[in-house]
């Protein structure tokens, strides 16, 4: 019997950025009201059909032991024998990560988040083009 693997489709309204067969697994994180940067989710092969919302994340894929990178503006994704889609506004492949530079950008994530628990009031618009600028000066910087 064939080792069961999953392909992976990103679709934007212009194009498919994406299409790849046999993959091991994907992580992304989903839109959740409760918590701003939602939860991660791993899809492995053979995982319950599921349809959710997602953030503004990066969605890493394994396949054949290397790990693959792209950055999603939002959307959907839809789980559905072994098939995942992902409609979105916008999306990029990251082909190279600088590690430093990835360090150096989850620092700041994580100072943000600590300089924005305390306040009452959380500005998702301006949160979501803040991560919007930050993205694209990561992936610029890694090209």
């Amino acid at each position: 019997m064939p080792e069961k693997k999953i392909t992976l489709e990103v679709v934007t309204l212009e194009k498919t950025i994406l299409r790849e067969e046999g993959v091991d697994i994907v992580v992304f994180r989903r839109f959740e009201k409760e918590n701003e940067i939602g939860s991660e989710v791993a899809i492995l092969p053979g995982h319950a059909p599921l349809l959710a919302r997602l953030s503004i994340t990066p969605v890493r894929y394994s396949k054949s032991g290397k790990t693959y990178y792209i950055v999603v503006a939002g959307g959907f994704v839809r789980i559905s024998n072994n098939q995942v889609s992902i409609t979105t506004p916008a999306a990029e492949r990251v082909e190279a990560v600088d590690l430093e530079l990835a360090k150096a950008a989850e620092k700041r994530a994580k100072e943000w988040l600590e300089e924005v628990a305390g306040r009452g009031k959380f500005d998702l618009k301006k949160a979501e083009a803040e991560l919007k600028g930050a993205m694209a000066e990561f992936y610029r910087e890694t090209h």
